[in-house]
């Protein structure tokens, strides 16, 4: 998967170093290209380095001079709070998505339950507009919401839920 976008890649390099195969550069010389230079050099990531219209020709976002090659992520280790739990189910739109993983972990929600069907990949847009949120959070994919909020409930969760059509209590 390529990601792009300097703050999902500077994620990626700071959290999943592991995970990233080759850094694509095009950005001018500068205290950002800086940055994700010396986090390649600390990780022996290899960097190309493109023209900007390459790098355009291979994403479809804006990329601010930088993308990388990155495996398919698994569940990622998180640093909020593990009692913290959000389920969303249908979110279709990848850059509502991306917005709230980006509110998740700025909340310090430990794991992001996302139902499988109905919602959107966690693709290199939701990474983009997460501004590398997503590579901090633990993100897992779930078959059925129901069976999550069930298991939840056996592990002691209270749960609470919230619906945009929904009457004010």
């Amino acid at each position: 998967m390529l990601i792009y976008g300097f703050h999902p890649v500077r994620e990626t390099l700071r959290h999943r170093r592991r995970g990233v195969t080759r850094v694509l550069i095009a950005a001018s010389p500068g205290r950002r290209r800086d940055e994700i230079a010396a986090l390649c050099r600390e990780s022996s990531i290899p960097i190309s380095a493109v023209t900007s219209a390459d790098l355009s020709r291979q994403v479809s976002g804006v990329h601010n001079g930088f993308a990388a090659e990155v495996e398919v992520p698994g569940a990622s280790d998180s640093s909020g709070d593990p009692d913290l739990v959000v389920l969303l189910e249908d979110v279709q739109d990848p850059r509502n998505l991306g917005a709230l993983l980006r509110v998740c972990e700025a909340a310090g929600v430990g794991r992001v339950l996302i139902r499988d069907r109905g919602s959107a990949p966690l693709s290199p847009t939701v990474k983009k507009t997460s501004a590398g949120a997503a590579e901090w959070l633990r993100v897992e994919r779930v078959p059925s919401a129901a069976n999550a909020i069930q298991a939840l409930k056996k592990d002691g969760f209270w749960v609470y839920g919230a619906d945009a059509g929904g009457e004010a209590p």
